[in-house]
């Protein structure tokens, strides 16, 4: 009973992971096809702007924050040691 359910088990994963590869390869396809008219050109650079841009604007702003306060971090700490250094 327990090796007919790993049986079944590795067939769903297999049988999945060939769905993916087909999806993936005519995602690939498309983006081909499309790449060789000027319209085509166009979509994508909007679909890459509204995906990919997405993310480049989270990680800015992301890297943005974290180096704000990184920046407030050290100005506390130098205001601390400046603090300690007059006492």
């Amino acid at each position: 009973m327990a090796k007919r359910g790993n049986s079944e088990l590795s067939y769903n994963l297999t049988v999945a992971a060939l769905y993916g590869t087909a999806i993936g390869l005519n995602l690939w396809l498309v983006c081909v096809i499309l790449q060789q008219s000027e319209e085509g050109q166009e979509l994508l650079a909007r679909i890459k702007e509204a995906t990919l841009g997405r993310f480049k604007d989270f990680k800015n702003q992301l890297l943005h924050d974290f180096t704000s306060s990184l920046v407030i971090l050290e100005a506390e700490e130098l205001v601390r040691e400046a603090w300690q250094n007059e006492e």
